[in-house]
């Protein structure tokens, strides 16, 4: 996430190239070395983290199949928050004001982020490759991003005291990372289920099946796609983790229909019950 900070201001921003990007807390030690810096300089702080409890979420998709199908958990999501401030190297003066260089600074720092809301690494980086080893987690949806949240910074006196310094003006950002849960192995799914029903007492009762599966696309659950029962006009959509259910299906041979927009309508036939117990839809 720093690295994608510093590549999206310093090739938006005239005249402040990535050198002048600091991330470091800007304490004593650190200010000394921006008197000799040859501009202005950028420090980008991350001051705190904490979970999104807003896009918490419990869903839990399954990857792979049979025995070997694992169950991951939706990640997490963690609020990165920065405190964002501009400084000059230059002694304030009758003719020089520092202070303001440093608040045109901060106003494009401001333009560029909101610029760019959500984060997309992609556009940030452009042409230019990834860093090794960039997490493909942080690709896909872009990261969402506030700035200047209704929510100040609430410990911001305490912040510039304990870095001994005077109260500088700041643009604050926060930034939702997902943290990514290991995988577990869950064994092979339920995908049908039997239910009976009728008078009590009387021999005669009705079945009644209930079936589910997946939809996937390169081999990632899929959102929102439709799934169609052909025989009974019914169509469902596909929950976060890609999964559909029909209920109240009498023993049977049916018709599976998939689709999503921008890709080929799917059909494959089924049995219910399967005796591979599997109903899952791949798109292309």
């Amino acid at each position: 996430l720093d690295d994608m900070l510093r590549q999206l201001l310093s090739t938006r921003i005239a005249g402040l190239p990535a050198n002048q990007i600091s991330f470091s807390a800007p304490d004593d030690d650190w200010r000394k070395t921006v008197s000799g810096s040859l501009g202005m300089v950028l420090d980008v702080y991350l001051i705190e983290l904490y979970e999104n409890a807003e896009l918490r979420s419990n869903d839990v998709y399954m990857q792979g199949s049979g025995i070997n199908q694992q169950a991951v958990r939706a990640p997490a999501r963690l609020n990165c928050r920065y405190l964002i401030s501009a400084w000059s190297p230059a002694k304030p003066t009758p003719l020089v004001e520092p202070a303001i260089e440093e608040g045109v600074l901060l106003h494009e720092v401001t333009t560029v982020l909101m610029e760019a809301l959500p984060l997309d690494a992609n556009a940030i980086y452009g042409p230019n490759p990834l860093p090794p080893g960039f997490p493909p987690e942080m690709l896909n949806p872009a990261l969402p991003a506030v700035v200047a949240p209704s929510q100040p910074f609430d410990k911001m006196a305490d912040f510039w005291m304990r870095m001994d310094t005077i109260w500088k003006p700041v643009v604050d950002l926060v930034v939702t990372l997902p943290v990514v849960h290991a995988p577990r192995l869950s064994g092979p799914p339920v995908t049908t289920l039997f239910s009976e029903f009728g008078t009590v007492g009387h021999p005669d009762l009705e079945e009644l099946t209930a079936i589910g599966g997946v939809v996937t696309l390169t081999g990632q659950p899929v959102t929102g796609a439709w799934v169609r029962l052909v025989e009974l006009n019914r169509t469902v959509t596909t929950n976060p983790a890609g999964q559909f259910i029909f209920e109240g299906l009498r023993r049977g041979a049916y018709h599976l229909e998939a689709g999503l927009q921008g890709h080929l309508t799917v059909t494959r036939a089924i049995d219910v019950p399967s005796l591979s117990g599997e109903y899952n839809l791949v798109l292309i």
